[in-house]
Formats: C-alpha cells, sequence, structure tokens
C-alpha cells in the first residue's frame, strides 16, 4: 500500500486514531524507531483512541505506557478478526460518539 506519510514526518496531533496490528517482525521495526515511541506516547498523553492488536501491546510497556491508559483497546485479534473489529467499534462508539458521526 502506498504511504501517505513517513513516520518521521507524523505527528500525533495529525490523526484521531492509532491502531497497531499485530505482527512480531513489525512490532520489531516499530520498538526500534523512536519516532513510533514519540507517536504513541502523544496519543497517551493527549488521551486519543488507540488500538494495540495481539503482541503490539509489548510496544505500550516499551514506551512507559500502560494498557490501562485512557481510551486504550488492546486484545487478540487472532482467528477472529471480524470480532476484533466489532468489539473496537464499540469500544471507540462509546468512548467518543462524534467521532463516528464526524
Amino acid at each position: 500500500f502506498p504511504v501517505d506519510i513517513q513516520i518521521s514526518q507524523a505527528l500525533g496531533s495529525d490523526f484521531d486514531l492509532l491502531v497497531v496490528p499485530s505482527g512480531t517482525r513489525s512490532i520489531q521495526k516499530l520498538a526500534a524507531n523512536p519516532h513510533a515511541e514519540r507517536i504513541i506516547s502523544s496519543f497517551v498523553a493527549a488521551q486519543k483512541q488507540a488500538c494495540f492488536m495481539g503482541d503490539a501491546v509489548e510496544l505500550l510497556t516499551q514506551t512507559g505506557h500502560s494498557a490501562d491508559s485512557v481510551n486504550i483497546l488492546t486484545g487478540d485479534c487472532a482467528g477472529d478478526m471480524p470480532a476484533f473489529v466489532q468489539k473496537m467499534i464499540e469500544h471507540f462508539a462509546n468512548a467518543a460518539p462524534a467521532l463516528l458521526a464526524a
């Protein structure tokens, strides 16, 4: 897929929702990238919605944050992605109905 913006140029304030999918290699690459930490920290500090699927939750702990942070959804999507996506929609719809209405 084409990339809209490089992670080094992206700001957390440019986005309303952060979704980090599972995947060992991708998580390893993001964990080694200071820009990923900057963006995750920006979302947590601003209490913006973020979803960390499967082992992506490791990024939260590596950046000094907790899955208990406000507006953070974590879960295992292996085997039933449609159910996880539905859970994500319901979680964020309850957290911020104005985002879905926009």
